[in-house]
């Protein structure tokens, strides 16, 4: 009722006004509305008793954009004994993020800078794309940095640790993406070259690299399985109770950048390097080391863990041979740790049975047995002396090419022989010829 008879009144007629007082020689503002006519606001009652008026604010606080505390009717100059309100409350901490939380922190990360112009170029950006967002929180629970409690996203101690551990207060803010995304409009607008805003990267990343080694204080962080935490700490403390002693395994600790164990200390892992792939351990003596181009093809990290794990890579295409045509091939690491290649028809792991249990070509009696340097009949006490080398013409023939050669008689085309009487390279198949291996060559 009283909504509908206000509709007929005249409107309500205000003043926004800006009071300075002083008590106890310290300034004090506040910002609000005088009513000047009422109007409308006759039917709801009294108007300066509809919405009480807030607390002064001290000078330099701060005001509110929207002015809309109803204040008394004040007169300039006026003064007089008061009665202060002091107001005791508890603030609350900022809520816990959950996933859509924190990706919405991200696209709006810039409004936490200060300066004017790094928060304009990450306006429309803020840390990352909204493509890869979702990537880096993915990573963060790989890493064993947060973890899901419910809908909340929870720092790990790992985490807790990390953000700690950094002394360097602009790898852990948003103002270095401002810099960068800064940058990138100066390149992009033609006023920044991009050669200096790589050298400043590379600068950027000596420095960092030299203020780590120079701190001496021996801090770490402890680092736990990625996923072992669950909801409290609780569940996984209780299965650990239960499990007898002898079934905990301990967790190697997970290494950041890390493509798989070294081979050849066993110990280190294999890091990607400027030009090339190495053990971690170079420092204690492991000279283990991995082209980072082979054959002119660049190896992925993807690759090489692959061929950590199993020993090759997959097929990698468009390899050029000595002739100028191209073909398939999947790149293998030798137990001289040595990188070699192995051709699409011979890269898949042989079907056949392995050499060992081949019988002997030449006399049909015996199995062939692999030696140090060659396979050879289980007959050779007897009369069979039938060997096949591992290795011919600096060439090490891998056990697939072997069991080809015993079972069918001949090979496919294996590059990388060298010949001893003039140095070059050449490829031939290799094809049995009695009890002898020999070359066959392609005709062309």
């Amino acid at each position: 009722m009283r909504r509908f008879l206000a509709a007929f009144y005249p409107d309500c007629e205000v003043s926004n006004t800006t009071v300075t007082g002083e008590a106890a020689a310290h300034p004090f503002r506040v910002r609000g509305r005088q009513i000047l006519n009422p109007g409308w606001r006759i039917v709801y009652g009294d108007p300066e008793k509809q919405q009480a008026p807030s607390a002064p604010k001290a000078a330099g606080e701060g005001d509110d954009d929207v002015v809309s505390t109803v204040l008394p009717s004040f007169t300039q100059g006026e003064n007089g004994p008061h009665k202060p309100r002091l107001d005791q409350k508890v603030t609350q901490p900022p809520r816990e993020y959950s996933e859509a939380m924190l990706l919405r922190g991200m696209e709006t990360a810039g409004r936490n800078v200060d300066d004017d112009e790094l928060r304009l170029a990450m306006k429309e950006n803020g840390i990352g794309r909204p493509s890869t967002r979702a990537a880096i929180i993915e990573t963060l629970f790989k890493r064993g940095y947060i973890r899901r409690d419910k809908k909340k996203i929870l720092p790990t101690p790992t985490g807790v640790e990390l953000i700690g551990l950094i002394r360097n207060p602009t790898l852990k803010s948003a103002e270095l993406t401002g810099q960068w995304e800064q940058k990138l409009r100066q390149i992009e607008a033609g006023n920044l070259d991009s050669e200096q805003f790589l050298g400043e990267l590379k600068t950027l990343v000596r420095e960092m690299v030299l203020e780590v080694k120079s701190d001496g204080s021996g801090r770490g962080i402890s680092v736990s399985a990625p996923g072992s935490a669950v909801a409290g700490g609780q569940k996984s403390a209780l299965s650990a109770a239960k499990m007898p002693p002898t079934a905990a395994k301990p967790v190697a600790p997970a290494v950041p950048g890390s493509l798989g164990a070294c081979p050849a200390c066993g110990q280190g892992h294999i890091m990607r390097g400027k030009t090339a792939f190495g053990c971690s351990r170079w420092r204690e003596g492991c000279a283990l080391r991995l082209p980072g181009q082979f054959e002119g093809k660049n190896l992925t990290d993807k690759q090489v863990s692959a061929l950590l794990s199993k020993g090759r890579t997959p097929v990698i295409k468009g390899f050029i041979d000595d002739v100028g045509q191209k073909f398939d091939a999947a790149v293998r690491l030798t137990p001289q740790h040595t990188l070699e290649l192995v051709r699409a028809a011979e890269s898949k792991p042989a079907t056949t049975e392995a050499p060992q249990q081949i019988p002997c070509p030449v006399c049909r009696l015996g199995t062939m047995l692999r030696g140090k340097a060659a396979y050879g009949c289980s007959r050779f006490r007897e009369d069979c002396q039938f060997r096949v080398p591992l290795e011919l013409c600096g060439r090490t023939l891998t056990e697939a090419q072997i069991a080809q050669l015993l079972r069918r008689g001949k090979t496919g085309v294996i590059r990388g022989f060298t010949s001893q009487r003039t140095g070059q390279k050449f490829e031939a198949a290799l094809q049995l010829a009695g009890d002898k291996v020999e070359f066959v060559f392609e005709k062309k």
